[in-house]
């Protein structure tokens, strides 16, 4: 499996790693080791935007550079 993972697919991802007993995160580098994003690229990003988790709604998102 190749190509881009979209924000949607990464935080279904997140979500299944934390239920299943997993702990968050605390980067994206972090997340994207797991074997969900092999051979995957990151969504493109915004002009002036990065990724980031925000663990107080444990979702993937964008936010300032």
């Amino acid at each position: 499996r190749s190509g881009e993972i979209s924000l949607p697919e990464m935080n279904r991802n997140l979500q299944g790693i934390i239920m299943a007993g997993g702990k968050c995160p605390s980067n994206v580098s972090e997340l994207t080791n797991f074997p969900a994003f092999k051979e995957m690229r990151l969504p493109t990003l915004p002009p002036g935007k990065k990724l980031a988790i925000d663990r107080a709604s444990q979702q993937v998102v964008f936010v300032d550079n």
